[in-house]
């Protein structure tokens, strides 16, 4: 006769609970919210928003002039950031609401990936790309590429799903909100990117997704062709501005993705500004591909992970032909979608051996150390510009009496004019009063304001104009029209 074995009730509910609470799905909104809390202290660095942030913030911002979108820009970012600019232009307001919104993001962009392959894949691929210092620094930082990489995440996510099952309503609504986000921020990127999974769909002949995916992609690109015309004429003198705006040159760049990826600066233009590699922060970057490969082979369905290592690789070669620079976030979305199959290993890993866990954590301990290094190492630099864009602003004001309605003339107009309530022109240089530009401007009865790095002698102040040496050192000056 069998004995039979009788579970109290109070154990199962208290087992269910547990289970409940150690599921992938928690383990993600815990990571989002540790993610959260490690953009903050970048918030207390970054007093000013820098010369990108800027252009996207003046768009819908209350009391600030709209400075000029250039033509490779979109206006993703200017709409994200439009809810908090219409409320207040506070550097620091900014950078909470960007950083609390990425946390949603990273959240939201993995999240489809729950019910991909392990579920485990998920919170761990959020972890790996969470620790990225780009991905720290730029959660509280108005830049469109964070959000271009939360979007194909989940864009590939549900575009995966769907192939699965095309009768997934929440996956087709999932899939079509996904590259809307995506396209309005970049659509070039996007379109990259999306190409593995449109080709995908196509072989497999599942149209409802497919569908879904070219809808979402082309709201930004008629968003893009609409403005084209609007305001630079046609669709190719847009392509021509922002060949030459961003110097567009035919090659085969690798090194400057390399050199870029430690910092210290966020735009290495030229390559040469980033030389100085440090071999041991970039550990995790020649580590990547063995990893990535390593996922694909050790998972079940290999499918999802190859895709979104195929899609990342799009996007990294979109760069590697056309730009003799490079600047680190550009391939956010890359290393977002590479996370996945890295992930899958790792979790591969430690279901083949238990032992392995302590190997894992070691090593992402290390990653995480060499991260905080290149992080450290980027807003001490941002620190010192933002300090001294902000003590600038300080001595414009009080020392010399700037107040709107007034224009900004010079390198740094962009990021002064933003703090001053200004309009900006940084069109020259070396601007004087006599320029016909500021002549313009001082002839309507508006104040000019010209800030400039002191050469051997100064420009020649007419009468009734102000001078003074800024606060914040750089040895620049401020020269000021009446009254």
């Amino acid at each position: 006769m069998t004995e039979q074995v009788i579970i109290p009730v109070e154990q199962v509910a208290h087992e269910h609970v547990w289970r409940r609470w150690l599921s992938p799905q928690t383990a993600l909104l815990v990571v989002a919210v540790i993610y959260v809390l490690a953009t903050l202290p970048g918030i207390r660095e970054l007093r000013t928003l820098l010369w990108d942030e800027a252009i996207y913030a003046s768009q819908f911002a209350t009391g600030a002039h709209p400075l000029r979108m250039s033509a490779p820009r979109a206006w993703g970012m200017p709409l994200l950031l439009a809810p908090i600019d219409v409320l207040t232009t506070s550097t620091v307001a900014i950078r909470l609401y960007l950083s609390a919104l990425s946390g949603i993001g990273l959240f939201l962009a993995f999240r489809p990936w729950l019910r991909i392959g392990d579920a485990w894949v998920a919170p761990v691929a959020a972890t790996v790309f969470a620790t990225l210092w780009t991905t720290t620094l730029f959660g509280a930082m108005g830049y469109p590429n964070l959000w271009l990489a939360f979007a194909i995440v989940a864009g590939i996510g549900y575009g995966v799903r769907a192939l699965g099952d095309p009768t997934d309503r929440w996956a087709m609504v999932g899939l079509v909100v996904a590259f809307v986000f995506a396209s309005m921020f970049r659509p070039s990127d996007t379109a990259y990117m999306a190409a593995p999974l449109v080709l995908l769909l196509l072989v497999r002949r599942v149209w409802r997704p497919l569908v879904a995916t070219v809808a979402g992609i082309a709201v930004g690109w008629i968003a893009w062709g609409g403005e084209s015309f609007i305001r630079f004429g046609d669709p190719i003198t847009r392509l021509r501005l922002t060949s030459t705006t961003n110097d567009i040159a035919l090659g085969f760049y690798p090194l400057p993705l390399v050199q870029a990826a430690d910092g210290p600066y966020l735009v290495c233009r030229p390559a040469t500004m980033c030389l100085d590699i440090h071999p041991l922060e970039l550990v995790w970057l020649v580590a990547l591909p063995l990893l990535v490969i390593a996922g694909i082979l050790a998972t079940r369905p290999r499918t999802p992970y190859l895709l979104a290592a195929v899609s990342g690789a799009c996007l990294v070669v979109s760069y590697l032909f056309t730009l003799d620079w490079a600047a680190a976030r550009y391939l956010s979305p890359t290393y977002a979608l590479l996370a996945l199959p890295v992930a899958a290993a790792l979790v591969a890993a430690v279901r083949w051996r238990r032992a392995m866990a302590v190997v894992i954590v070691v090593a992402l301990l290390f990653h995480v150390g060499m991260q905080l290094r290149t992080y450290q190492r980027v807003t001490d630099r941002l620190s010192a510009s933002t300090l001294r864009t902000t003590l600038q602003a300080e001595s414009l004001r009080d020392a010399l009496g700037v107040r709107p309605d007034c224009v900004v003339f010079g390198p740094d107009a962009t990021e002064l004019s933003f703090v001053l309530g200004c309009e900006g022109d940084w069109s020259a240089d070396s601007p004087t009063p006599a320029d016909p530009l500021v002549q313009a401007v001082t002839d309507a009865g508006r104040q000019a304001v010209i800030v400039v790095r002191a050469p051997d002698t100064l420009p020649v102040a007419p009468d009734g104009w102000r001078v003074a040496e800024l606060d914040g050192g750089g040895s620049r000056y401020g020269i000021v029209s009446g009254p």
